[in-house]
C-alpha cells in the first residue's frame, strides 16, 4: 500500500517577462525586430497583425501583439529552479496567419538547459491560435533539479510561426509518507557523513 501526504497547494503562476510581446509597443501592423525579456536567434520579433489582413478574427490571444520566428527561435531563462515535488504545465498559443501555411514549431521546457519536455510539430492552426501544452513532473532524485527553468520557442524550419500568451504553472504535488517522515532524517544523516 502506497501512502501519500496532501500538501493542499494549488498551482503557482510563474513570472515570465513580456509574455504577451506586447513589449515594445506597436500600432496596427507595425513589426519590431527586438523583442522585451526575450534571447533571439534568427529572424525574429514583436508583431500587431491586422484584422482582415492577417487573420480572418482573432489577431492575438492576449493583448494585440504576438511575436514571430521566421526560421529562428526565442527563449527566455526564468528565475524559478526545477523543484521536487513540482507539476509544471507550460502553456503556450500557436498562431498561422491568413496569407502563411501553416509551419512546423517546437515549444519547449528546460533546466539547467537541459530538455525537460516539448511538443514538436504539434497542432497547427489554420488562420487563427491553438493552445499547445507542455506537461512535466520533477520528482525526488530529478538530475536536473535546482536548475534554473528555460522555454524555448522556435520555428521548425517554416517561413513563420506566431507564439502568444505563454504562462507557465508550477503545482505541487503529495509527497510520499515516507520521505515527509524519514526525509528529513536522511538529509542530516547525509550531511554528516559527509563531514
Amino acid at each position: 500500500m502506497s501512502l501519500a501526504v496532501c500538501t493542499g497547494a494549488a498551482a503557482a503562476p510563474l513570472n515570465v517577462s513580456n509574455p504577451s510581446f506586447e513589449n515594445p509597443g506597436l500600432g496596427d501592423g507595425g513589426v519590431s525586430g527586438s523583442i522585451g525579456s526575450w534571447i533571439q536567434s534568427g529572424p525574429s520579433g514583436v508583431f500587431n497583425p491586422v484584422r482582415g489582413v492577417h487573420f480572418s478574427d482573432v489577431t492575438a490571444t492576449d493583448g494585440q501583439q504576438a511575436v514571430f520566428t521566421n526560421g529562428g527561435s526565442i527563449q527566455q531563462i526564468l528565475p524559478d529552479v526545477l523543484t521536487a515535488f513540482t507539476d509544471y504545465t507550460l502553456s503556450v498559443d500557436v498562431g498561422d496567419r491568413l496569407d502563411v501555411a501553416p509551419q512546423p514549431y517546437v515549444v519547449g521546457l528546460y533546466a539547467g538547459g537541459q530538455l525537460l519536455a516539448e511538443v514538436a510539430d504539434g497542432p497547427v492552426p489554420d488562420d487563427g491560435y491553438v493552445t499547445v501544452v507542455v506537461n512535466y513532473t520533477a520528482e525526488l532524485g530529478d538530475p536536473l533539479l535546482g536548475g534554473q527553468l528555460q522555454i524555448v520557442l522556435v520555428n521548425n524550419g517554416g517561413p513563420q510561426v506566431l507564439f502568444d500568451n505563454v504562462r507557465l504553472d508550477a503545482t505541487p504535488t503529495p509527497e510520499p509518507a515516507a520521505w515527509v517522515v524519514f526525509g528529513p532524517w536522511l538529509l542530516r544523516r547525509r550531511r554528516r557523513s559527509a563531514e
